[in-house]
């Protein structure tokens, strides 16, 4: 029997919640973008998004965002490919890319015909999660002279350096939209309370943040330790600082995904608590596509 596939509406809403809290490893980014700006008619405001569901028999089986800047965000079974479609062809946007557990983004993808598409970015994820209970800061921390904090207005130009190496390293360009608009992100990142550096002596050494929230779970992305300054903990202290600072407001989990060949960055995770729970994926086309099949 086919899926009844359909626009939601703020009706929708508490269906939407239902499904979404069903999958809340995978679908943080669309659980954070809906409750910061709700479900829109056309997502063009940043954390606004589209978005369409797949029923059968009254009940909801897959969701698809479209949001502001393009991402198509996927969860569910049946009846997703038509939901992810009809949310591309709705939206009036560019596909920028695909996001969501790995299974779903390569089904997507390659119902779209786009599986041999030119990516900037095309990365195979593992999946991690951490009961902030069970969270084992380091001993870095407590070392004299080690503070996790919030950038000081004046590193903020090198916090953006960072946040351009971290762009190139990702597969970016230095003149393309999202380096562009790294300040403007780390504007709002340190306007939300929603990153830290760790510094030693006073000079930063490390940086992290969260790039979805919800009051009790949290998702942690864009960690980066310059290469000079690798192999000497920072990275496991500034994530752990952060996530025990969110503990203490009431966050009770955290997760983060990382690429499969990224061993360092699995060793850090691994130390401080995380568990591997599964597998997610990370698309960014190298061209925004206007029209999928």
């Amino acid at each position: 029997m086919a899926a009844d596939v359909r626009k939601l509406t703020p009706q929708d809403r508490s269906k939407l919640d239902a499904f979404l809290a069903r999958h809340p490893a995978t679908t943080m980014f669309m659980r954070s973008n809906l409750r910061r700006a709700g479900i829109a008619e056309e997502p063009t405001e940043r954390f606004e998004a589209l978005y369409v569901g797949a029923f059968r028999d009254g009940v909801l089986t897959a969701v698809a965002s479209h949001n502001w800047n393009g991402m198509l965000l996927v969860a569910g079974s049946a009846g997703l490919t038509e939901a992810a479609r009809r949310a591309v062809g709705t939206s009036g946007l560019e596909l920028s890319g695909i996001s969501g557990s790995l299974d779903k983004v390569q089904e997507v993808r390659g119902q779209f015909g786009l599986a041999d598409a030119p990516t900037s970015l095309d990365s195979p994820e593992y999946l991690y999660s951490l009961n902030l209970q069970d969270l084992k800061p380091p001993a870095l921390l407590d070392q004299p002279g080690v503070v996790c904090r919030l950038p000081k207005p004046e590193e903020f130009e090198l916090i953006c350096d960072w946040r351009m190496d971290y762009h190139l390293w990702l597969g970016g360009e230095e003149d393309d939209e999202g380096a562009q608009t790294i300040p403007k992100r780390l504007r709002h990142k340190i306007q939300d309370d929603l990153c830290r550096v760790l510094a030693f002596d006073g000079e930063p050494v490390s940086y992290t943040a969260f790039n979805a929230t919800l009051p009790e779970q949290v998702q942690v992305g864009g960690v980066w330790t310059p290469p000079a300054l690798r192999n000497r903990g920072y990275a496991r202290a500034v994530v752990a600082g952060h996530l025990s600072d969110a503990r203490d407001e009431g966050v009770e989990r955290a997760i983060l995904f990382t690429a499969f060949d990224n061993k360092p960055a699995q060793s850090v995770y691994e130390a401080i608590g995380f568990e591997r729970i599964g597998s997610y994926g990370l698309v960014l086309f190298e061209e925004p596509v206007g029209d999928v099949r």
